[in-house]
């Protein structure tokens, strides 16, 4: 590419006439705003109001087809509000996700799919189901009340507390 010496220079016009480019740019302004067909676009709504509105909308519709839907009885335990998906800050693992899906690989899961002979717990009290684990099992007792203790400093509900 050949190297040419540019000069630029600004300067001030008093008006536009004699200027092609710039009496079709007066002309077309003129007619615009002189005009009662054209639309208004001074009321438009800014990129994010518009962003927000659709959010919202998407939010309930969401949450609508969550709450009808029959599928996912076990994580609508968990997660009962799509709203509050958004605000978990939880590193998800493929145990958590067995845990709220309902496929965790607990004794009631293993047995009905004959891979294990009893669904009952090592506790002895009960068949090894989410619930249990979670919210009365006595091996867990320790491990449950450090949770509950955690969450009532944090102003967090935990189920079942």
């Amino acid at each position: 590419m050949e190297s040419t010496n540019w000069t630029i220079e600004f300067a001030w016009v008093k008006a536009t006439v004699g200027i092609y480019g710039e009496e079709v740019a007066d002309h077309l302004a003129k007619g615009a705003a002189s005009s009662t067909e054209l639309a208004v676009t001074f009321d438009r709504s800014p990129k994010c109001t518009l962003y927000s509105e659709i959010y919202e909308e998407a939010m309930q519709k969401w949450q609508q087809e969550w709450e009808r839907s029959t599928k996912a009885a076990v994580t609508k335990q968990f997660l009962p509000n799509i709203r509050n998906w958004n605000k978990l800050n939880i590193n998800i693992k493929p145990n958590l996700t067995a845990m709220v899906t309902g496929h965790g690989k607990t004794r009631t899961y293993l047995q009905r799919f004959k891979l294990a002979e009893s669904a009952m717990y090592p506790c002895n009290k009960e068949d090894q189901i989410l619930d249990h684990i979670l919210n009365s099992c006595a091996l867990y007792h320790t491990q449950r009340n450090t949770l509950k203790r955690n969450d009532t400093a944090t102003g967090h509900q935990v189920k079942g507390s």
